[in-house]
């Protein structure tokens, strides 16, 4: 109704101003109806514009939500505005275009145009001088440290020494942070952040090409409480692993002897990694060793050493929905039908599953095609998490075998008698939501037992060797030795290919010395 009412307005405004100008003031048609136009033009903009300006404040008001910090609506405003600078370079060349229009007055909307678009590109270009790095995929290797428990930022631009109480901020929503490296005092001058966080994104880009898992950047900080050269590193804000550096020392990859023969002094101090001794050598010792062709370990190449070690055990911790979200809308731009075609066949939060288990294993998720192809077939007949994992596990035989056997044809291997296996086996339980095993504690106990007498010394070997097992029970197997044996691999006979030889070492038994009496284990 309104807008009908307006329009028939606009109409008997031209048509009566045209009548009035020719009649009544002499005007010929055209110059009428250009002079009424406009001003019927005008008029209706004078009407509109302060309707228009008192809807936007009333929205403003209505819809208005309060901030944390206690600011005023005018501040909230100003600081929405020149939040998106891009806004605001639209925003001038929208008025840039209105001055181009005839009858327009150039001289407001040229200037206004010039403002917007001027302080637009002063905003973007500040943040780009000064702006952070964030946590997130693709992003540097280092995200903003967080200040919080008496922790500060590793490196601080400035610190403040007017002793003023800062304000305290009310609570606000924060989930945890994925990666953390918190440093003693001692440490800061040993550590430079530019070397660092050139070697901690090689160390993520060759975990990503290792096992395709996009790692998230890491949080630097400064913690008083950690002991002099003391260092821990954590996920999700929780330990996980902890070392102590020496600050003026750096560490000799090099035996005892051959280092005593090249007369180079040396502490020996506590392995910060499984099998990796820590021979520590003061700095003036440096080109000595460099000379003798000595592979050296500064302060941040062990710590780049430790986390590399730290973030390949924790990988499946970086795999859940998000991240394989973030996979599946990278596959999809090659291959659209595929993606669409597994997502129709299985939820995500299988697919998810699926990937976290093969990254568990250190089994790369690269190869996504075959894996998605591999879901879309076995997906429609089967939903089980773990034997959806087998069956990728199988599609994935070439590689597993290749990466196992380093390339030959031979993989010296530990086998499961036959009575292990029906054990394992018969104490597999499955329900309506998830399959486990619920083997006794003694079974338990005793088949460990068994398995490090069997095994011994894994490190003895001159190729890594593995378990390998029926591929119903190889998942359980794996569970029952990742504790004891965590690098200790286990496969099954159906992700081999036909043309490895499978080298048996020693068969796994239940108990500890038992014959070789059964020729079925043979």
């Amino acid at each position: 109704g309104d807008a009908i009412a307006g329009l028939i307005i606009i109409a008997v405004n031209i048509i009566g101003g045209v009548v009035i100008g020719m009649s009544q003031r002499g005007m010929g048609a055209a110059e009428a109806l250009d002079v009424y136009a406009t001003l019927t033009f005008g008029e209706g903009l004078v009407a509109q514009i302060p309707a228009l300006f008192i809807s936007i404040t009333a929205g403003f008001i209505v819809t208005r939500v309060s901030s944390d910090e206690g600011t005023d609506l005018g501040a909230d405003i100003a600081f929405q505005l020149v939040k998106e600078p891009k806004a605001l370079i639209i925003a001038s060349g929208i008025m840039l275009g209105f001055a181009a229009i005839p009858g327009f007055p150039v001289g407001v909307f040229v200037p206004l145009s010039l403002i917007c678009g001027i302080g637009g590109l002063l905003i973007m270009r500040g943040r780009k001088n000064g702006g952070s790095s964030e946590a997130s995929i693709g992003m540097p290797s280092f995200a903003p440290a967080m200040a919080s428990n008496g922790v500060v930022p590793a490196f601080p631009e400035e610190e403040d020494a007017s002793g003023d109480v800062e304000k305290v901020q009310p609570v606000t929503f924060q989930h945890t942070i994925p990666l953390i490296v918190d440093i003693s005092p001692a440490l800061r001058a040993a550590i430079r952040p530019q070397r660092l966080d050139s070697e901690v994104a090689r160390v993520r880009r060759a975990l990503y090409f290792d096992l395709g898992v996009p790692f998230p950047g890491i949080n630097l900080r400064l913690n008083d409480n950690l002991r002099k050269g003391e260092y821990r590193i954590m996920i999700n804000e929780i330990p996980v692993a902890a070392g102590h550096a020496r600050p003026g020392y750096f560490i000799a990859r090099e035996s005892e002897a051959n280092l005593e023969m090249f007369g180079i002094p040396f502490e020996v101090g506590e392995s910060f990694l499984p099998s990796t001794p820590s021979h520590w050598v003061a700095m003036k010792h440096l080109a000595t060793a460099e000379r003798a062709g000595i592979q050296i370990m500064t302060v941040s190449s062990m710590l780049t050493y430790h986390l590399a070690h730290v973030l390949k055990n924790h990988a499946s911790e970086f795999v859940g929905i998000q991240e394989t979200m973030f996979l599946m809308d990278k596959m999809e731009t090659e291959f659209r039908e595929l993606v669409r075609e597994v997502t129709r066949v299985l939820p995500i939060t299988i697919i998810a599953s699926v990937l976290q288990r093969l990254v568990g294993e250190e089994i790369a998720v690269r190869n996504m095609r075959t894996i998605l192809q591999s879901l879309v077939e076995w997906g429609q007949r089967e939903k089980d998490p773990i034997m959806l994992t087998e069956h990728v596990r199988g599609a994935l035989g070439r590689y597993i075998t290749y990466k196992f056997s380093g390339g030959q044809n031979v993989i010296p291997a530990y086998l499961l008698s036959k009575e292990v296996e029906d054990e394992v086996r018969g104490a597999v339980r499955q329900t309506s939501g998830a399959t486990y095993l619920a083997l006794s504690p003694d079974t338990h106990r005793q088949l460990i037992a068994s398995m490090k007498a069997t095994l011994g010394d894994i490190g003895r070997h001159a190729a890594t060797p593995v378990i390998v097992a029926p591929m119903d029970i190889r998942r359980f197997v794996r569970k029952i030795v990742e504790r004891d044996f965590p690098d200790l691999p286990v496969l099954s006979f159906q992700e081999l290919m036909p043309d490895v030889n499978i080298q048996p070492l020693e068969r796994i038994r239940l108990s500890v010395g038992h014959g070789r009496t059964r020729e079925e284990d043979y």
